[in-house]
């Protein structure tokens, strides 16, 4: 506020002045109450129906994939493709990692009607008290945060369960081997380079 002449200020209490506005005024009060509690009541009605519209909208959602074959495809496979980036980039750490070139192999060959591959490397190995674990779902011998204990898992059911091959393993300090065996008749020739 600024005066340009010389003037009094009267200061009175908030409360009295409130008893004064209510007895002079009391329309004018009323209008104001009014008004405020309309502003209020008409913020709180639009927020909850915007909330309901989120909800509503979440819920229809929901239903229509849950309802919708079509749906649960998709979701899947873009669950497929999320894991299966996840396991190009952990193999991309792997072969960037410390090992020399020679130090990881992949050997093909026919067996018994069958193609084996192994996959070899010359790291400390794996040892003997957690070897039968290591195809375990969430079973992960990496610090908290590091690793999800998927990897083999998704691994064994690819090859034994939608392949009905099999998987093994055979490991000593400088030499761990996974050998992966595919039937013929189901498994596809494609060229390999070294």
């Amino acid at each position: 506020m600024r005066v340009t002449e010389p003037s009094r200020f009267f200061i009175l209490d908030a409360e009295v002045f409130a008893q004064l506005m209510n007895e002079w005024f009391p329309l004018a009060v009323h209008l104001l109450e009014g008004g405020y509690f309309y502003r209020a009541n008409l913020a709180e009605l639009a927020g909850q129906r915007e909330r309901l519209l989120a909800l509503g909208s979440l819920s229809a959602g929901l239903t229509h994939e849950l309802n919708n074959p079509a749906a649960a495809a998709i979701r899947a496979t873009a669950s497929l493709r999320e894991r299966v980036a996840g396991m190009r980039q952990k193999l991309g750490m792997i072969a960037a990692g410390p090992h020399d070139r020679e130090s990881l192999e992949a050997l093909i060959q026919l067996q018994d009607q069958a193609a084996e591959r192994d996959i070899c490397d010359t790291g400390p190995g794996i040892p003997p008290e957690i070897r039968d674990r290591i195809f375990e779902p969430f079973f992960t011998t990496k610090p908290v945060g590091e690793g999800t204990g998927l990897g083999l898992d998704i691994t064994w059911r690819i090859v034994v369960k939608k392949h009905h091959g099999d998987i093994g393993v055979e490991s000593v300090p400088g030499d761990t081997r996974f050998r992966v065996r595919l039937p013929v008749t189901q498994a596809k020739a494609e060229p390999v380079s070294a």
